[in-house]
């Protein structure tokens, strides 16, 4: 929730893997994230580097000039919007805040988290945790019963309370769609 309204610049590295679990392809983006504007979901990325390659500054103008068309259309929507449209909207946002909040308590209902000690990373005091899923637990979102295909460990910002690192390795195997949109194996390890 805190992070939502930070500015930061992100690395993005993605890894396609063969059957033998070999590198396949890897790609690499650098970019500024930015807050969304009310009523978008996700956040905006300014792509800065793709795999390498710096974008020049005609390239990042055009990315400002059409994030800058969104937000004034977003303006002049919001400027004529009727009062029954406006409280519908705050209806739709308290409703996603709360689906927000059910996911972040999900996370306390599937795992048994432990501390594990103190490590530094990159220079930060981190406080080091394992998240173990608790057996036969009943979460209420989907992300939760997600949850449950997964341990993690997680460092955590010691004086900024801020997630360092995430290491996530599947503990079962998980299928998207009936297995036909994405498949995770047993013992995928995601790391952020």
């Amino acid at each position: 929730e805190r992070q939502r309204s930070y500015i930061y610049m992100e690395t993005q590295r993605r890894m396609k893997l063969d059957g033998a679990g070999r590198t396949r392809s890897e790609s690499v983006k650098v970019v500024e994230s930015y807050p969304p504007l009310p009523g978008e979901g996700e956040r905006w990325e300014r792509v800065l580097e793709d795999d390498g390659r710096r974008k020049t500054e005609a390239e990042l103008a055009r990315q400002d000039a059409d994030r800058r068309k969104t937000a004034e259309a977003l303006a002049r929507r919001l400027s004529t919007q009727a009062p029954a449209d406006r409280a519908k909207a705050t209806r739709a946002y308290e409703q996603d805040r709360k689906e927000a909040l059910d996911r972040i308590n999900d996370i306390f209902v599937v795992y048994d988290i432990r501390m594990t000690g103190r490590e530094r990373i990159d220079g930060h005091d981190t406080i080091a945790l394992t998240l173990e899923p608790k057996p036969n637990t009943r979460p209420l979102t989907r992300e939760g019963k997600w949850m449950q295909y997964f341990r993690c460990r997680a460092w955590i910002n010691e004086t900024a309370h801020e997630l360092v690192r995430l290491n996530v390795e599947a503990i079962r195997t998980a299928n998207v769609g009936v297995g036909m949109l994405a498949r995770i194996n047993l013992g995928t390890v995601i790391t952020y």
